[in-house]
């Protein structure tokens, strides 16, 4: 059978009998949210996809220290997984970046080619302005029949109004006298007010 050609940004035409090896011998691809930095914020969903990946890829940390993502979820990761840190620089120069992400991919797709489950953590959401979207497109220009999961993760936002104990939306409030079952407006009812707290102007922004 022909040796496939390796991965790369551009859509690669692949004969007939490469599609069916790669198929045969690929794994599943992960891109999991995990949080904004409490580990007990993992999704159970994002947990079981965690345990039951043979790699887990993540953005490497900056210096040599550990990255966020890394950081989270370390102490749910085992000895047999093989940890992949993938260097992910934040620059505006897109010939790097470019080069970065196709690193990225490659690393990603020896493993997926040797059946092996890839789980790619990231903090926060991972279709939340994520790296995962330039991952998925490299991995899908080369392998069109690439099984992917997206497991969505609690955003920053969403935690921030948690951890202030708001809402994260420009709800009413309620007065004091409110008339239980009064609308909005009507007298002894709920007064609506615009939005004022962080949670909400950050929100408003995104």
């Amino acid at each position: 059978m022909r040796q496939c050609p390796s991965p790369k940004f551009s859509a690669t035409q692949i004969s007939k009998n490469c599609e069916i090896e790669i198929k045969k011998v690929q794994g599943k691809f992960y891109g999991i949210g995990i949080g904004p930095g409490d580990p007990e914020l993992i999704t159970l969903k994002g947990l079981k996809a965690i345990q039951k990946s043979a790699v887990i890829a993540f953005p490497a940390g900056r210096r040599g220290k550990q990255g966020m993502a890394e950081a989270i979820a370390a102490q749910f990761l085992q000895p047999n997984q093989h940890k992949l840190p993938l260097e992910l620089p934040f620059v505006q120069d897109k010939i790097a970046l470019r080069a970065a992400w196709q690193t990225a991919v490659l690393n990603i797709a020896q493993h997926l080619r040797q059946g092996q489950n890839v789980a790619f953590i990231a903090e926060g959401d991972v279709s939340f302005y994520s790296t995962l979207t330039y991952l998925m497109w490299g991995l899908k220009a080369t392998y069109p029949d690439i099984d992917i999961e997206i497991i969505p993760g609690i955003s920053s936002p969403m935690a921030s109004a948690a951890a202030i104990g708001q809402t994260a939306g420009p709800w009413p409030i309620a007065t004091a006298g409110t008339a239980a079952g009064s609308a909005p407006g009507e007298p002894g009812g709920i007064a609506a007010r615009p939005a004022e707290s962080p949670v909400e102007a950050v929100i408003g922004c995104v």
